[in-house]
């Protein structure tokens, strides 16, 4: 087990939408990772709700992140020590892959979806992540604060 402490990035992590649904409703409490890279105590996750969705939904920030073997994982899905995940995370966590269990802290569901037509029109290039990357893109930032800013007003 690995402890990984003190981010403050801004990460956009596909995820698929019976997933997603769980983490915004408060029920899911870890969101499980196959390392790509190190994810931080206190990075801002922005969910891209994966296919059929396809659009950006909410966000939370993460807590604890611990790195696990596949079979730790597994063990500590079925023991019932990560709320929330169940024997459906099982198949994705399945492998030689380290995982990355990841505390979900202060999750929001914005009021309105950003739907990928329209980040497409503002940012023509965007292509959403297969997993997860760090958000450089100032005009995707500008784009969810303003976003949120305005549909949240109503």
């Amino acid at each position: 087990m690995r402890h990984y402490e003190y981010g403050k990035r801004t990460i956009l992590m596909a995820i698929k939408p019976l997933f997603a649904e769980r983490i915004l409703n408060g029920i899911k409490k870890y969101e499980l990772r196959r390392k790509v890279f190190p994810l931080y105590s206190g990075d801002r996750v922005i969910i891209y709700e994966s296919s059929p969705i396809k659009a950006i939904v909410g966000e939370f920030v993460i807590g604890k992140v611990f790195e696990y073997s596949s079979s730790e994982v597994i063990r500590m899905i079925r023991r019932g020590q990560l709320p929330g995940s169940d024997e459906e995370d099982i198949p994705y966590v399945t492998g030689e892959r380290s995982i990355l269990v990841l505390e979900v802290i202060k999750p929001l569901r914005y009021s309105q979806p950003i739907p990928l037509e329209l980040i497409k029109k503002w940012i023509p290039k965007f292509r959403p992540p297969i997993s997860y990357m760090v958000v450089r893109d100032k005009k995707l930032l500008l784009l969810i604060e303003q976003w949120k800013r305005y549909v949240n007003k109503w």
